[in-house]
Formats: structure tokens, C-alpha cells, sequence
């Protein structure tokens, strides 16, 4: 969650909130898609919370389906030595781009040297996030690490310097190419490891849990047909028989429902990326590549230590946004809106501790 890992910040502004309000003049169509799109970003930490919390649930509920109960036991073992520590670690990789998503626009820092522990918390979550599949130990990529820290050190250096509403176009350039392949690289982590892997691998557990109970019973049943001259038994196994199979695609459609939840927010981060590129594209004139005085002002915002920056933004970084910009802004804004708001859905509060009850 958001503030586990960023306890220390108050939210002031977000930045489409802002960048709408900023040109509003009281248009009451502004305002509802500002606050829509702040709604938005609290559904995506709450996404982010529920499927991270559940690479170690699925492990947990793979375990129970185990008719063996010393093999459930070893099971349980390794869910708590290597998939509740995971699932954290998920969870801050994943609030990284929560929250620049919440918090690209004035951060305001109580103790930055809080927020450094935070910072190193983040580093290592992303270093020893792992996944044990069939064939190895599936980790998050080096490059995908390598922009993970890059967005997680702008965000604290953001909060160690005067941060203006006007630097919101450049903060969008600067970071572009490293949400790109974090988010991409996110997404893939979550959908091959969690949604492809983990929940097929339960769903494979409570195949196997049915199929050897049904087959049990798929024996008596046979030679009740050909054995017993008593209908009403053979037509009492039958029942029993179809109630087991009815039990089966219960428990499979359940985990069926966790992994539309996993592709939902798998969605949702690949979105997010998009209209991103597509803020950035407007705030640099439609040019994809950057010039190399861009990225020589861009690195004044990646220190190589948190926080070591000190210089006074140049007039790159205080760029304001034209009237053009902001329609273009508005419009695509609306329409991710449009994109995520039903993938979303579920993850509202009130679904949320429904799920949980």
C-alpha cells in the first residue's frame, strides 16, 4: 500500500487533477473527471494491495487441497518462508507505480530520512522478488529493477526540492522512459508468475483433489450399476458423484474469478503506461525521442544518491502548459478513465471488504 510505502508523504495534488483544475474555471466537467481520476488511483493501490496480498494466499490455498497432511504442512512452510515475504515485496514493487501515478505532482516530505529507509525497502523488494515455477526461479528483470529505482529516486528528490505545479510537464518527459519498461515489466511479472502460473498451478492442485476422490467414487458407482439390483442406491451415488463434480468447478471458478482479478490489474498497469506516453507525446510537441539537452535537464532529477540534487530548476523544468496542451490533456484522460474505470471496478473499497469478509 501506498502509505506503507511512502508513510511519510501527505498527498498534496496528483497530477491530472491538478493540470484540469489549473485551467478549469469552475467547469463542473473538470472537476467530476478530476476527482474521477483521483478515485481511479486509489482503486489501482487497492488492486495492487489485493493481488499481492494473494501470491500468498494462492500458495496457502494450494497447500490445503494436499490429502497428505505432512505434505500439506512442508506446503505451508514454504508459503511462509518464501511467498508471504513475496507478496510484500509485490506489493512495494507495485506501489512505485502507484505511486507516481499519486504523486508526480507536489509531494510534500515530513522526515526524508524516512523516506530513504523507504527507498532502500523498495531496492531490495524489487532485488529479491521471486517466484519458484516448474522450471526455476522466475525474478523481475534487471533492466525492470534498474526503472523502478530510477522512478522511486525521483520521487524522493521531488519531495527534497521546491516542487511546482509548473514542473509537471517535465516531470512526465523526464520519467516516460522509465515507466515504460517498469510498467511493462511489472505487468509481465504478474501475469506470468501470478496469473499464469500460481493460480493454474491451484487450479491444477484441485483438479487433482477431486480426481482422486472422484475416481474413488467412480468406482462404486460402477459396480453398483453392475452389482447392486437396488436403484435408488445406485441413483443415491450418482448425486453424490455429480455433487462432487459440482463442488470441483465451484472451487476452480473461484480461483477463475482471482485470475480475471489478476488480469484486470495486469491490464490496468499496461494502461496506465499508455496514457502516460501519450501525456508525454503532448508536453513534447509529438516528438517520441527526447533531445540530448532533454536528457542531459532530465538528469538533474536522477542523482545517483537519493536526494543529492540541489540545484535550482532551469527554465526546462518550469515549463507551463498551454491551453492546446490542456484539451489534449483532458481528452485523453477521459479516456483512460473510460479504459481502467471497469477494470477497476472490483476494487473499489466497498468490494474490497466485502472480499475479505
Amino acid at each position: 500500500m501506498i502509505n506503507k510505502s511512502f508513510s511519510k508523504f501527505k498527498i498534496a495534488f496528483a497530477i491530472i487533477p491538478v493540470t484540469i483544475m489549473l485551467g478549469s474555471c469552475g467547469n463542473n466537467n473538470d472537476l467530476k473527471m478530476a476527482e474521477n481520476f483521483g478515485l481511479q488511483a486509489a482503486k489501482l493501490e487497492a488492486a495492487n494491495d489485493k493481488v499481492s496480498a494473494d501470491i500468498y494466499d494462492s500458495c496457502v490455498r494450494r497447500a490445503s487441497w494436499f490429502a497428505n497432511r505432512e505434505n500439506m504442512q512442508e506446503q505451508l512452510k514454504v508459503c511462509d518462508q518464501l511467498y508471504r515475504p513475496n507478496s510484500e515485496r509485490a506489493n512495494r514493487a507495485g506501489s512505485v507505480l502507484v505511486g507516481y501515478v499519486r504523486s508526480v505532482g507536489e509531494l510534500a516530505a515530513q522526515d526524508t530520512a524516512a523516506f530513504n529507509e523507504k527507498y532502500t525497502a523498495i531496492a531490495n523488494a524489487l532485488k529479491n522478488l521471486e517466484v519458484k515455477t516448474s522450471t526455476g526461479t522466475a525474478k523481475i528483470d534487471d533492466n525492470t529493477i534498474n526503472a523502478g529505482l530510477k522512478i522511486a529516486n525521483f520521487l524522493t528528490n521531488l519531495s527534497l526540492r521546491d516542487f511546482q505545479r509548473s514542473n509537471l510537464k517535465a516531470a512526465v518527459i523526464c520519467t516516460d522512459e522509465y515507466i515504460q519498461p517498469y510498467a511493462n515489466g511489472l505487468a509481465s511479472f504478474f501475469d506470468e508468475n501470478y496469473v499464469n502460473y500460481l493460480l493454474n498451478s491451484e487450479i491444477d492442485k484441485i483438479s487433482e483433489h477431486y480426481a482422486f476422490y472422484g475416481g474413488r467414487l467412480n468406482n462404486v458407482v460402477n459396480s453398483s450399476y453392475n452389482n447392486s439390483g437396488e436403484p435408488e442406491a445406485f441413483a443415491s451415488l450418482q448425486d453424490q458423484q455429480m455433487e462432487l463434480e459440482q463442488k470441483e468447478r465451484t472451487e476452480i471458478d473461484k480461483v477463475v474469478s482471482k485470475k480475471k482479478d489478476g488480469a484486470a490489474y495486469v491490464t490496468t498497469i499496461q494502461k496506465t503506461a499508455e496514457f502516460h506516453t501519450k501525456l508525454k507525446l503532448i508536453f513534447n510537441n509529438n516528438k517520441e525521442q527526447l533531445s540530448s539537452q532533454q536528457k542531459s535537464e532530465c538528469e538533474k532529477y536522477f542523482a545517483k544518491e537519493t536526494g543529492s540534487i540541489n540545484a535550482q530548476p532551469s527554465a526546462f523544468l518550469n515549463q507551463k502548459i498551454n491551453p492546446s496542451e490542456l484539451a489534449q490533456v483532458r481528452k485523453v484522460t477521459k479516456e483512460y478513465i473510460s479504459q481502467v474505470s471497469p477494470l477497476l471496478a472490483k476494487f473499489d473499497e466497498k468490494s474490497k471488504k466485502s472480499t475479505n469478509k
